[in-house]
Parts: C-alpha cells; sequence; structure tokens
C-alpha cells in the first residue's frame, strides 16, 4: 500500500505517526509496520519555495475503507495502474514505492512533473 499524503506534521509528531493519522483519517484504514522508502521535492525557483514528501509503504493494514472528501477511494492491481488512471507523477513514485528503483525524485516546478534521481547516501 503506497502512502503518500501532503498534509502537515503536527509540531513534535513524528513522521510516520503523522503518515498513520492521516491515512487513517483520509481512508478509514489503520496502518502500521511504515517503511520509510524514499522522498520527493518540489521546487519554486521564483519565489524560492521547497516543498518535501517523505514516502512510506506497509503491508499491514486493517479497518474498513471509507470514501473521502478528496475524490473516489479505489483498490486497483498494481499491473493496471498507467498514467491515464493515476495523478501526474504517480507513476514515478510507484517506481520507489515498489523498490523497481532506488532513487528519489524531484520537481522544478511546484507541483510538477517528478524526475527520478539517484540517491548516492541510500543503501537499499
Amino acid at each position: 500500500m503506497p502512502l503518500d499524503r501532503t498534509e502537515p506534521v503536527e509540531p513534535g509528531e513524528p513522521l510516520a505517526t503523522a503518515m498513520a493519522r492521516e491515512v487513517f483519517e483520509e481512508t478509514g484504514l489503520t496502518v502500521s509496520q511504515l517503511e520509510s522508502c524514499g522522498t520527493v521535492e518540489w521546487f519554486d525557483t521564483q519565489d524560492h519555495y521547497r516543498k518535501i514528501g517523505f514516502l512510506y509503504r506497509t503491508s499491514q493494514f486493517s479497518g474498513q475503507l471509507k470514501q473521502g472528501d478528496e475524490g473516489r477511494i479505489l483498490w486497483y492491481p498494481l499491473a493496471d495502474l498507467n498514467r491515464a488512471n493515476t495523478a501526474e507523477s504517480f507513476m514515478e513514485m510507484l517506481a520507489i514505492f515498489t523498490k523497481q528503483t532506488t532513487v528519489d525524485a524531484v520537481s522544478f516546478e511546484m507541483n510538477g512533473s517528478l524526475t527520478l534521481t539517484p540517491d548516492e547516501g541510500n543503501d537499499k
């Protein structure tokens, strides 16, 4: 289960705890045994603004999937995911989630297309 949320972390809240909280709030699912698997960085070079996303994955979850305010939530087999039925740049993030690559991702446009980049300090 790829976990990619863009909500803020509460002061003093560990990242994995924030991720589990946000997944529950958005989906009704309780997740555990989260594994950090990469980062995504977006830059706004004009306004000197940077946003960092921390990517986690897990296969441990329970609860009843609920529909949220941000759109319809569906389960898809991995083989059925493609650029037409996912958010922009999700396929790049999916490569990180599924360990097909040991890189992180970066965009030089806020919320723009992602480019996979080598993560020199990553021993995955």
